[in-house]
Order: C-alpha cells, then structure tokens, then sequence
C-alpha cells in the first residue's frame, strides 16, 4: 500500500466519521430549506400533511415583556433599516429599543436620531463610557444597555440582543418568543442569511454556514446534554437566566457568543436555528473583510492554543485540500478515494448550497473555501498570541488609532421623542 493511498484511505474514513458521527450536521441547513416560510404558511394538501415550521408557531399568545440591545459602532449605513425593522415587529409587548455607542466615529447615532418613534415604543440612545481594560467593546456596550434596561423595566422578562447590520422580519420577534416558550429555553439565537452577491462572497458565506455546523451541530447544540454555541446577531434571552450566570460580565473573552451560550447551558437550555427572516446587510467584497467572517467559526478553546491549531489545520488538511489534490495528481487507488471522498465532501455541502440560493457548480469551490478558512485559523493563532486581548476587540481597534471625537450631543429635531442624554448608570452598578 503505497504512501498516497494510505492518505486517501484515512481522509476517506474521517469523512465517513463526519457524516455518520457528528450530529447529521449537513442537514442544519437542509432542514431549514425544506421549511415553509413561517410568515407565509402555505395551506395544507388534502390527505397530505405539512412539515413542521422551523420555528414554532405563535399559538401561545406573546406575553412577556421584551427589552432591545443592540450595541453599535459605526454602521451608518445599515442602522436606519435595522431600527426600523425592530420598531415595526408584530410583537404587542415589545416597549424599549436601546442603541449604545461603541465610539462610533460616522453618523450612526444621528441618523438613528431621526427614525420616527412608535407609539408603544421608545428608542434610547447611550452615548457610550470609558472602556474598562477587562472588557471588550461590544460586551460593555451590552452591560450598559442591560443597565439601562433595568432601570427602565425592572420587570422585562426578555433580553433581545440584536444586531445593528440584520433586518429583521416583522414576525421574528413573535416566533422567537413562541418557540422560547413553547420550549422551555433559556435562550434562542438565530443565523441570519449573508449576502452572496460577490464572487468572493459566494466562495465564504457557505463555508461560514458550512464550518459553523461542523463545528457546532444544532441537534447537538439544542440538545440540554451536548455542547453550546450561538449566533451573535440575534438572541433572545430570559434576563434571570442572565442573572442567574452572574451577568454579563461572566462572557468577557475571544468568543462571547460561546460564552454566552455555555454559560446559559450550564444552568437552563438554549436553542440555535437558521432563519430566512433575519437578513444581513453586511457585505463582503475584500479578502481582509472574509478572512474575518472566517474567523469568527474558530473553536474559543483553540483560539490560544498552538497544539490544538496544529491539529485543527492538519485536519482541514487531510480533509478538504487532500481529496482534490488525490484526484487529480494521482493514479489507482488513491486516486479513487480521492474523487469518493470529494463526492462525499461535494454531497455534503448542497444543503448549504441550496440554503443560500447558489447554484450546485458552487459546490466544487469548496477546496477553494477551505484554503480561505485554513488562513483565517492560523492568522487568529498568530493575533491571539501576539495581542489577545486586542483581538478579542478587534473591531474597536480598528477605530481606536483615530480621532477620537467628543460625545455628540446634538439633538435632531425630527425627532423630538427620541431619549438621546441617558444619565451616567453607575448608581445601578451591583
């Protein structure tokens, strides 16, 4: 048995152990596209019963109290279709929207200034306070809001963490409270759909999906005895189960999404889904912008970790960059194994494909879009090592070398009803 046989033959037989073995993750997206949109039901076939929607239905009806979250730096392109989004959810009790800056630099919160209040509902602007050197940017940009929110509502059931680059739809709010309760969970978070406009978009996005549920299988993350994972740009969760943890200040790391979610796990029950209700807004046309997104999928717990990278990336190796080199370099059996095995990996991928609208020939780019994930990890090993905490706040480090302008304070008058000038929250410090 020659050398490149014996590679065949193990990258082979890792693919046979995904596929069987963990957690049927291929079919994360395939289940979501086989779902009937859950805003536009479609009447059952007679003597034919319809799939259950993704996410369950509002037959509860929707009572408790939910507060908004979004934490935003410099996103004046997106926040006014984002504000408006939320403002208008069908959820009846939905009563506060609080926007806290991250030191935005553009016009974020003056354009958020001038989006029409509703009646019911009010939108609070933070002006954001000095970073404390534990924290990142975005979690003491939480703290605050969740500050805020509790002297606005000391008796707000609900925390929706949402994010200031998703629309989302009308209904999500509904649905995601329905399912929290239906369910008994602690806490939902939703993958939105990512553009896929660009080349470069069409060779990323569906490896994000793709790595993500690898990584993290929903059957296994929604399952109370396995892992924990979530997606950061929309989750809802109950505000005792965050007290219960100790606050916000116990996700303060790499990866607080997965902080967040184990946290949560460890007392109570989460759930993650896909969704075609909540849209992404940011788009992804340089390599620097899809070597971040890729960046995001990595394991926290190899995040500072040489060994565990090395055995990641070898991984990525026999598994995604080896099937196609045998293919089409080599001769016999190893070539054999290689073209199964990259039928298996092709195969695998189509769920994710069809999930985000592509055509199947996008399927056979994904030795391309290993390679592009095979960077992202090892770059993040050499951030983490080199400045750990700054990549952990690597969005604020972007801005952070720049003028850094005083508080705006200017109150548009279009919008005379928004609360912009909160007082300082440190009276509500525990």
């Amino acid at each position: 048995m020659t050398f490149a046989t014996i590679l065949g033959l193990s990258s082979f037989a890792l693919w046979l152990v995904l596929l069987l073995y963990r957690g049927r993750y291929w079919e994360d997206a395939f289940r979501f596209y086989r779902q009937p949109n859950p805003l536009r039901p479609k009447p059952d076939r007679v003597g034919v019963k319809s799939p259950e929607p993704l996410m369950a239905s509002s037959v509860i009806p929707p009572r408790p109290e939910v507060i908004i979250v979004i934490p935003i730096l410099n996103r004046a392109r997106a926040i006014r279709r984002v504000l408006l989004s939320l403002l208008h959810q069908d959820y009846s009790n939905l009563t506060h929207i609080i926007l806290v800056d991250q030191q935005s630099t553009d016009s974020s919160l003056d354009i958020a200034a001038t989006v029409p209040p509703m009646a019911g509902r009010t939108l609070h602007l933070l002006p954001h306070s000095p970073l404390p050197p534990e924290w990142s940017s975005r979690t003491w940009a939480l703290s605050q809001g969740l500050l805020l929110a509790k002297s606005l509502s000391p008796t707000a059931e609900l925390v929706w963490f949402a994010d200031p680059e998703t629309i989302q739809g009308e209904a999500m709010l509904s649905s995601l409270v329905a399912s929290l309760e239906s369910e008994g969970r602690d806490m939902i978070s939703i993958m939105p759909e990512l553009p896929v406009g660009s080349f470069i978009e069409r060779i990323a996005v569906p490896a994000y999906h793709y790595f993500f549920s690898l990584l993290n299988p929903f059957s296994w993350v929604n399952d109370p005895l396995s892992s924990a994972a979530a997606a950061g740009s929309s989750t809802l969760l109950r505000r005792a189960a965050l007290e219960r943890i100790g606050g916000i200040i116990t996700i303060v790391g790499i990866d607080e999404d997965a902080s967040l979610a184990a946290a949560i796990k460890g007392i109570g029950t989460i759930k993650i889904e896909n969704s075609d209700q909540a849209v992404s807004l940011r788009r992804y046309l340089e390599i620097n912008e899809v070597r971040k997104l890729l960046a995001r999928v990595v394991p926290a717990q190899q995040k500072n970790s040489i060994f565990t990278h090395t055995v990641f990336i070898s991984g990525l190796l026999v598994g995604f960059i080896l099937p196609p080199m045998l293919a089409l370099f080599s001769t016999g059996v190893a070539q054999f194994f290689g073209y199964a095995t990259w039928l298996m990996m092709t195969l695998s991928l189509m769920p994710t494909i069809f999930y985000c609208r592509l055509s199947p020939f996008w399927g056979l780019m994904m030795p391309l879009s290993a390679c592009l994930y095979i960077w992202a990890v090892a770059e993040s090993l050499v951030l983490s090592l080199l400045r750990p905490i700054d990549y952990a706040t690597s969005e604020l480090r972007e801005h952070r070398g720049k003028n850094k302008p005083s508080v705006r304070t200017r109150r548009p008058a279009t919008a005379p009803q928004v609360k912009r000038d909160i007082p300082p929250l440190s009276h509500l410090m525990r």
